[in-house]
């Protein structure tokens, strides 16, 4: 188990926790993790099939387009993340991937306990055949028109993607795909689903809180099309 009582601060070159270390990681940072623009990659844990917990108080990503938290060599394992408060990822060629690996079949987990603050960068959850769940206990809100959420991005994955906010998710601009995979698919939003420009795309959405308000203001047309809003009203109506 690594603890840091102050921050993480990830600045250049390449980093590594776990690499060719065949043993499950456990990392605690009190403070805050911070990931800069100019790493060359940033894993975690690389490969075996080991687990990884990772918990830290707010995670900020600025920059770099390979970091991979749990991933790099097809690692498989459990895969938790813990973020006390807020996930803030920015940058145009910025990419934050939790777990990567299309042979792992364990499960991904992601814990926010306040907000998702996406701006002109990508969060990918899960790449991997896993069961995963994102639970956010306020809000997701993505701003830029580089900005890209993915749940799920594998789309051979079968497994089930559970997307549970307690707030809102707010769309000002970029894509929302709660997964690209094959398997079913839940999300659970307690307030409102805000559309206010880009697009929120996921066919087999299937609604289980009943109390969902949608806000959709100013929807292109293109964007209506592709998010198929007429299948999710008549699954809220169905389950009502």
């Amino acid at each position: 188990m690594i603890t840091i009582n102050g921050d993480l601060t990830i600045d250049a070159g390449a980093f590594d926790f776990n690499r060719n270390v065949d043993a499950s990681l456990t990392v605690v940072v009190n403070g805050n993790t911070y990931v800069n623009n100019n790493t060359t990659w940033v894993r975690f844990l690389d490969r075996y099939d080991e687990d990884i917990s990772f918990t830290t108080t707010n995670m900020y990503v600025y920059g770099g387009a390979n970091n991979t938290f749990h991933g790099g060599t097809n690692p498989t394992g459990d895969a938790i993340f813990n973020i006390t408060n807020d996930l803030i990822v920015t940058g145009g060629s910025t990419v934050a991937t939790f777990v990567s690996s299309t042979s792992n079949t364990a499960t991904s987990t992601l814990n926010v306990g306040r907000d998702i603050l996406l701006t002109d960068g990508d969060i990918r959850v899960s790449n991997t055949n896993s069961t995963t769940t994102i639970n956010v206990s306020r809000n997701i809100v993505l701003t830029g028109s580089n900005s890209d959420f993915y749940g799920q991005i594998y789309s051979s994955g079968n497994k089930l993607t559970d997307l549970n906010v307690t707030g809102n998710i707010e769309l000002n601009n970029g894509d929302f795909y709660i997964s690209l995979g094959l398997g079913n698919v839940t999300c659970d939003i307690v307030e409102n689903l805000d559309i206010n420009n880009g697009r929120f795309l996921q066919s087999t959405i299937q609604l289980r809180q009943i109390m969902v308000l949608l806000h959709f203001h100013a929807m292109t047309s293109t964007s209506m099309e592709e998010y198929s809003i007429f299948s999710m009203v008549e699954l809220m109506t169905e389950k009502q």
